[in-house]
C-alpha cells in the first residue's frame, strides 16, 4: 500500500543519462552531496541497492556506449 505522502513529494522517475537535466541533478547532488535541492526523485532499479551506483553505472555505460558508437544498444 502506498503512503498518502508519497502524493506531496517530488515526482520519481527513472534516470536517464542521455537527459542533460538528469544529469545536471546528479552533477548537482555531487557537489553538495544533498539531494535536497533536487526537483525530482529517482527510482532505483531492482537489480541496485542504492541511486548513486545505479546513476555512476548508468552514465558509465551511457558515455562508454557514446565514445564507442553504440548509443542506441543502451537500456534506460
Amino acid at each position: 500500500m502506498a503512503s498518502v505522502l508519497q502524493n506531496y513529494g517530488r515526482p520519481i522517475v527513472m534516470f536517464n543519462p542521455a537527459d542533460k537535466k538528469h544529469r545536471d541533478i546528479y552533477s548537482e547532488f555531487l557537489q553538495n552531496r544533498s539531494w535536497s535541492k533536487s526537483p525530482v526523485r529517482f527510482h532505483v532499479t531492482e537489480d541496485h541497492d542504492n541511486v548513486v551506483s545505479m546513476v555512476h553505472e548508468m552514465l558509465a555505460n551511457y558515455h562508454t556506449a557514446k565514445e564507442f558508437g553504440k548509443i542506441s544498444t543502451i537500456s534506460a
